[in-house]
């Protein structure tokens, strides 16, 4: 099942966190007046103290509302509970599966939850950022949290391209491309750095009769997982905005038909998988398992939601997307979910310090324990190694070492007709069953951009 479809839920199996509780080293000073231990982390707490030993938010409540998912309420509660007593305050948790109706009524009102743990595709989430009603939460990220996150993943956290950070990144997954590691060994190849390697492996491939590409159909936007890394590694950041605010021409950019052209070329060899295009996520897979392609477009969770179906002996490995020339960057295509403070809350400082908490070590280590996934944070994959299937860790291990995250954050739109992930790998099926070609699918986005640009929100 899609991570990203637990929205369309979320790809998500999508997903993630981190290694085994710790023990953190506390000291306790006693409370002159009120004989209450203040409990204090000898290394990275971040709790302020009045003159009297206190917390400077002593009694105060902090509203916190959680998206209670596949992850459960384990985690919330735990944290919860740590926050009232590390900083003496009392902590009003909502997690629910449920938590858009229930929020919704409060934030419709203009009274949200002090602290929000939702993604920002979420309907009441894309909202709140369509009507600026998020804080800008640049001065608590800038040092502490944000040395802490993966590389370059900020600039996926501001959606209106202004600098403000209107949310900041949670559990997150990698969508990619996978193969075969025990088959490519029995054949005596090596993986491919450059598309124009991985044409090659499709002409060795096809001699013995297997596919070297299956993708489901059903639900093209999987193709994200290599279309989007491989536009990152000709233009960069530059030119994954460009997309992301449709801008006039992108789409006709040489370099950016550079990379369309890949998939034109496996069309004309016959290098993807007969049925390909009416073909679901899971049937692709099981193709895939079965060794009739040699690499398959899917999610971190593919290990885990194809369980039962793997083979004896079939061994997952992650393919790094290839780069068109010898020497550009490497990115893998990410998802992730998302922590936000509205700009409503009653109180936002303690929201603040709510925030700098879940990202301290120690949460971070009983994140991965209580909920399996994993945080988008260096070392994140590690956290969870333990809770992880090995070609999960060894895919999100890559992007806390040696790839780049790529996120497509699309500029918000009013409401129209145009949906531009279809547009974009909707085309693929129609370049597949031979209705278009690569300059056909250029003006067919360039069509979109032009109407997404007027309906962008100003």
């Amino acid at each position: 099942m899609k991570r990203a479809l637990r929205s369309l839920c979320l790809l998500t199996a999508m997903i993630m966190l981190i290694s085994s509780l710790s023990a953190c080293g506390k000291a306790g000073s006693k409370d002159s007046t009120t004989n209450k231990t203040v409990v204090k982390e000898k290394n990275n707490s971040d709790a302020k103290e009045t003159s009297n030993g206190k917390s400077e938010f002593a009694g105060q409540t902090l509203e916190v509302a959680a998206f209670a998912g596949a992850y459960g309420t384990d985690f919330w509660d735990t944290v919860s509970k740590m926050f009232e007593e590390e900083y003496d305050v009392k902590v009003e948790l909502t997690a629910s599966p449920q938590l858009a109706d229930i929020i919704r009524p409060s934030v419709v009102s203009g009274d949200p939850p002090d602290f929000i743990a939702f993604a920002q595709e979420q309907d009441i989430i894309s909202t709140m950022i369509k009507e600026d009603a998020l804080l800008d939460l640049s001065d608590v990220v800038k040092g502490n949290i944000e040395d802490k996150l993966l590389t370059g993943i900020l600039d996926y956290c501001q959606p209106y391209k202004d600098g403000r950070i209107l949310y900041t990144p949670s559990w997150y997954y990698s969508w990619g491309t996978w193969y075969n590691k025990a088959l490519m060994r029995e054949k005596g190849w090596e993986i491919p750095h450059t598309l124009d390697e991985m044409l090659e492996l499709g002409a060795k491939a096809k001699a013995e009769g297997i596919a070297l590409y299956v993708y489901p159909g059903i639900y093209p936007d999987y193709n994200q997982g290599i279309l989007f890394p491989a536009l990152a590694s000709v233009g960069g950041a530059e030119l994954i905005n460009s997309i992301a605010n449709y801008k006039e021409g992108v789409w006709e950019k040489e370099e950016v038909k550079e990379v369309l052209n890949f998939y034109q070329q496996m069309v004309d060899n016959g290098y993807i998988l007969n049925g390909s295009v009416a073909l679901t996520h899971t049937q692709a897979q099981t193709e895939f398992l079965q060794n009739k392609a040699l690499f398959c477009v899917s999610g971190s969770w593919i290990e885990a939601e194809m369980a039962d179906a793997a083979p004896e002996g079939f061994e997952y490995g992650f393919l790094p997307t290839p780069v068109v020339k010898e020497g550009q960057k490497q990115y893998a295509n990410i998802g992730f979910e998302t922590f936000e403070i509205p700009a409503a809350a009653k109180n936002p400082e303690l929201a603040k310090e709510f925030l700098r908490f879940l990202y301290r070590e120690d949460i971070l280590k009983i994140n991965a324990e209580k909920t399996q996934a994993a945080m988008a944070v260096k070392s994140g994959a590690d956290f969870a190694k333990e809770y992880m299937t090995p070609s999960n860790y060894e895919n999100l291990k890559m992007l806390d070492e040696d790839l780049l995250p790529v996120f497509v954050n699309f500029t918000l739109t009013e409401k129209t007709e145009i949906k531009i992930l279809s547009e974009i790998f909707g085309s693929i099926n129609s370049l597949v069953n031979g209705e278009m070609k690569v300059e056909d699918w250029v003006q067919r986005l360039e069509k979109a951009n032009a109407i997404l640009r007027e309906a962008a929100v100003k």
